[in-house]
């Protein structure tokens, strides 16, 4: 992950990547 990227930014790629992980692999509880 690229540093120096703002809170917004970065909390944003986070949340679309682990949404996309999700998506792609549901997590089994």
């Amino acid at each position: 992950m690229a540093f120096g990227l703002p809170g917004c930014v970065r909390d944003g790629l986070a949340f679309s990547a682990a949404r996309r992980a999700i998506e792609l692999n549901p997590p089994v509880f």
